[in-house]
């Protein structure tokens, strides 16, 4: 089967609107992990499953708040039951009930009733928004990060936290509800408190009542935390023992959030489906492993039960909101390649499958939008599962596909912004990526010649690149070519060939004489000594938060754009050879931006207090 015939194949099997109704029905449960509604979740997809006939198991991983797995701490179990937050003075009035807004409620919450005056003190995480204000026993309101709100808040004796949006986040509604968490733990200093969230709209009709004087308010959980296990789903289609490629998508987050990520966990329901049928009808010659995991903390410990599973894995596809609806949302679908950390033929490969996605006019579901399908292929980011697979021990190149959305985390990504068109379209690229072995026998040469016209492109690029550093330039070629290189061993790996296969000889002769033509011929210069990784696992981001307060602002200044990955993949090519100077050029290759040896230097040193790296 060629490549056409493949994506024929799937455009005819796989459908938007039953993957629109699993994401509708996923999103009816309040799925904050460790709770009972991320176990019925879990329920409603292995009835799907079980319904299309797809085998499946269900792991059950702990949810207590003290397991660690590699620096990351899973989340406590937790059942919420109620909670309402209302003023008292100077008036009496509804403010926001849990019932009605599952996000009011902070998620890993304690239970408890606090009847308090309230107390603004800005963004309520650094000493400077408590100076001359008096917070023990009051309900402090606040719009910084509730962990970080909680730990000042508590550290002080305050009864409770109410967190609102600052003005970027409420630029997209004045009356969206911010869904924040407690999420794993909170630093030993901090006392857990009752936590409430409510709109800007609400916040700034409190502090208007605050003008003439106090405002007391009453907010009430009734919640309890504990000792548990959360679910993970997992389910398998084609053939055991061999090469795998691994879809996954958090299966986790509030009631009637859509997007993020029902949608994610919806189409990898009907992905089940349509690919069981393909198996059926044509055989794979390989397998497609499926996972519905709690983010981070189901992923990971299934990971380091599986590390035999991982080392035969090609990729992995880490489908994370996926079902925006152009109209609503906008435009366009993000593909974040795997990091040239681990170098992967699949991100050759991306581009030229997401034009013959865009480029079909049948993949319009029933009810969903018209409008054509627009993609883009992206460097690297962080911030979902994925990263678990490219970190050590597993290494496994991984990807996200994923897009930007106001509504992320709040009352607002609900049902109406998913669109039944896209997530056919973002379907039958998933599956494309998840089937791409079984069109070795008729399209190898197609995908070395995508292989070889990306490496070229990739020459080109670091020689760009280079001309606005001419010292740096002859480094950035070799390293360059150097990844290129690797990016076809690993292709001849997945074919079982030798790596002086005419193939990949071919390959590396296009290379060469590229890198020759743009004016070096010289290997990569290697330091032979440099900062060595001393912890697996990827960032645990709760460490960030333990950080100095300079050291945070620095982290939160010059590395959060697309959820850190710069530090992540700064500790990802520490190997123990490679100098600060060195990561910073492949950092820049890999971006597409130049990055600082200076800035790697400083990134170095935040892991190092986080001890993910040491010293040469």
């Amino acid at each position: 089967m060629n490549i056409e015939q493949l994506v024929d194949a799937l455009a005819s099997s796989v459908s938007g609107a039953k993957a629109y109704a699993h994401v509708a029905r996923i999103a009816q449960h309040h799925r904050i992990q460790g709770s009972p509604g991320l176990q019925d979740a879990a329920d409603e997809v292995c009835a799907e499953l079980e319904q299309v006939g797809v085998a499946h198991t269900v792991h059950q991983t702990p949810a207590d708040g003290t397991t660690r797995c590699f620096k990351w701490t899973v989340p406590p179990a937790w059942e919420i039951r109620d909670g309402s937050l209302e003023q008292l003075a100077p008036t009496e009035r509804p403010l926001v009930r849990f019932d009605e807004i599952p996000q009011s409620v902070i998620a890993h919450s304690p239970g408890g009733t606090v009847e308090a005056e309230l107390v603004h003190v800005d963004e309520g995480v650094e000493e400077q928004h408590y100076a001359g204000r008096d917070v023990a026993g009051k309900i402090v309101l606040a719009h910084g990060r509730a962990r970080l709100v909680a730990r000042a808040a508590g550290a002080r004796d305050a009864a409770a936290i109410v967190i609102y949006p600052d003005a970027r986040r409420a630029a997209t509604s004045y009356d969206l509800v911010q869904y924040q968490g407690y999420y794993a733990r909170v630093p030993e200093a901090a006392r857990l408190v009752p936590g409430f969230s409510v709109s800007r709209r609400t916040a700034d009709a409190l502090l208007e009542a605050m003008n003439p004087g106090p405002v007391r308010l009453r907010g009430s959980v009734d919640a309890s935390l504990g000792e548990g296990t959360q679910p993970v789903v997992e389910a398998f289609v084609g053939r055991e023992g061999g090469s795998e490629i691994l879809l996954c998508a958090h299966l986790c987050h509030p009631r009637s959030s859509a997007n993020d990520n029902a949608s994610g966990s919806g189409i990898l329901v009907e992905l089940a489906r349509a690919l069981r049928r393909f198996h059926s009808q044509h055989g794979l010659p390989h397998g497609v492993r499926l996972l519905w995991v709690p983010e981070f903390g189901g992923t990971l410990p299934w990971a380091a039960a599986h590390t035999d599973i991982l080392q035969r894995t090609w990729y992995t596809v880490n489908l994370d909101m996926v079902g925006q609806s152009p109209e609503l949302i906008g435009q366009p679908l993000h593909v974040y390649r795997p990091p040239d950390s681990t170098p992967s033929p699949v991100s050759a490969w991306l581009a030229p499958l997401l034009r013959r996605v865009e480029s079909r006019e049948d993949l319009r579901a029933p009810g969903g939008s018209n409008r054509p399908f627009l993609a883009r292929v992206q460097p690297p980011g962080g911030g979902s599962d994925h990263i678990v697979f490219n970190a050590p021990p597993y290494r496994v190149p991984s990807m996200m596909l994923g897009h930007e959305d106001p509504f992320w985390h709040t009352n607002l990504d609900t049902i109406d912004k998913v669109d039944a068109s896209r997530l056919q379209q973002v379907g039958v690229l998933a599956g494309a990526l998840a089937l791409l072995p079984v069109t070795l026998s008729d399209d190898e040469g197609l995908l070395w010649d995508w292989l070889i016209n990306y490496s070229v492109d990739q020459l080109t690029r670091a020689s760009a690149l280079g001309r606005a550093y001419p010292s740096s330039r002859q480094q950035l070629l070799a390293l360059a070519r150097q990844c290129e290189q690797q990016r076809a061993a690993r292709f001849l790996d997945h074919l079982h060939r030798p790596v002086d296969d005419p193939t990949g000889r071919a390959h590396e002769e296009a290379v060469d004489a590229v890198a020759r033509a743009l004016g070096t011929t010289e290997p990569a210069q290697r330091c032979g000594r440099g900062p060595h990784r001393t912890t697996e696992g990827p960032i645990a981001y709760a460490l960030l938060d333990e950080l100095p307060e300079a050291d945070r602002k620095l982290v939160w200044k010059k590395f959060s754009r697309l959820f850190f990955i710069l530090l992540e993949e700064t500790a990802n090519l520490c190997d123990g050879v490679r100098s600060s100077e060195e990561i910073a050029l492949r950092l820049s290759l890999d971006t597409g931006q130049w990055v600082r040896a200076e800035d790697v230097q400083e990134a170095l040193r935040i892991l190092g207090m986080l001890d993910y790296v040491g010293a040469p």
